[in-house]
């Protein structure tokens, strides 16, 4: 089945999504069907664990909590250092890990292939959905708060000059 994949420079966004940006965060988050939600992070967010394997096979770590911990909304829950990043990932939702992922913990951890797919960090149990789900951002408004992040954040000119170009959006 396609999907609308808003895409900038080489990043891509899935359109059906939801997605935290607080903070900085890059989360993105799919309800599952016994009501759970899987989290990860979106393409800008992953950057840092693909681009490591694929420019240079740099070590990288990941620190996730263990199944059990309890979220706060746009609360620190992890860790991720590489050779030019250390930085925490923030929770979309507030909830009790019921699952991680034991790809991103690995050591070393499994290269990222897809954020959307492979790259899930977390399955959490969220316990206030209904009132958290309406902070989270979707579609074209995220792809837009996106784009003015990498302008005012990212010191990367290949990335800040396709957000100054905008955004165009496909079928996938």
């Amino acid at each position: 089945m396609a999907r609308k994949v808003a895409i900038i420079g080489e990043l891509k966004f899935p359109l059906d999504l939801h997605y935290s940006h607080q903070k900085r965060g890059h989360n993105w988050v799919v309800r599952l069907r016994n009501g759970n939600a899987r989290i990860g992070l979106d393409h800008l967010g992953a950057l840092p664990m693909i681009r490591v394997h694929e420019a240079h096979p740099q070590p990288y770590s990941i620190e996730l909590p263990p199944e059990g911990t309890e979220l706060k909304q746009d609360g620190p829950y992890g860790l991720l250092e590489t050779v030019k990043y250390i930085g925490p990932f923030y929770a979309p939702l507030s909830g009790t890990i019921v699952e991680v992922n034991p790809d991103r913990i690995s050591s070393p951890p499994h290269a990222i292939a897809d954020p959307y797919a492979d790259g899930w960090f977390l399955i959490l149990k969220p316990n206030s959905l209904e009132k958290e789900w309406n902070n989270l951002l979707t579609g074209e408004p995220y792809v837009k708060w996106v784009q003015q992040d990498i302008i005012a954040n990212i010191d990367t000119d290949e990335y800040v000059d396709a957000a100054r170009k905008g955004y165009k959006i496909v079928e996938e």
